[in-house]
């Protein structure tokens, strides 16, 4: 006789008295992992937060697996970046649940070392935040400025 079992957050329910059964786990596998900036500036000694999205928001198991192309430049863990020196490095969340789904996004470090001391804004450009807000002036950190030819400059200042 067989009968089906299932399986529950308490264990596997299944009839005792039954001689042989078929145990039937659904599993569903992460499709696409997107990560969201996909490229971001960032200071040494900073963090920042990555924001993951998994499909299907069913997937069975959503872990991830954080790796640097080089951690010298940056670290990853949980989605949160670690700005340590400067250079580039690649941050890849990897899902563990065995479909090779992954998700990439380049993080470029500035050191104190790359940096200026100041900046004028010129009135032929504007003056931006890493995060796109325009400034009315540039600021202690990253700026990015952007000159009225539409080319872009990133400073740090410090």
């Amino acid at each position: 006789m067989k009968n089906q079992c299932f399986a529950t957050a308490d264990g596997v329910d299944c009839h005792p008295n039954d001689v042989s059964y078929d145990v039937m786990l659904s599993v569903t596998s992460v499709s696409s992992i997107s990560i969201e900036p996909n490229s971001i500036d960032m200071i040494a000694g900073n963090d920042s937060v990555l924001s993951v999205t998994i499909l299907p928001a069913t997937a069975t198991d959503k872990s991830l697996l954080w790796l640097s192309s080089d951690e010298s430049v940056a670290t990853a863990h949980d989605g949160i970046v670690t700005a340590i020196s400067s250079g580039t490095a690649i941050i890849t969340a990897k899902a563990i649940d065995g479909s090779n789904k992954q998700a990439t996004a380049t993080v470029n470090v500035y050191s104190d070392e790359d940096g200026i001391s100041s900046v004028q804004a010129e009135s032929e450009g504007s003056v931006y935040d890493v995060h796109g807000r325009k400034l009315p002036a540039p600021r202690r950190g990253l700026n990015i400025l952007r000159m009225s030819d539409g080319t872009t400059i990133k400073k740090v200042i410090k």
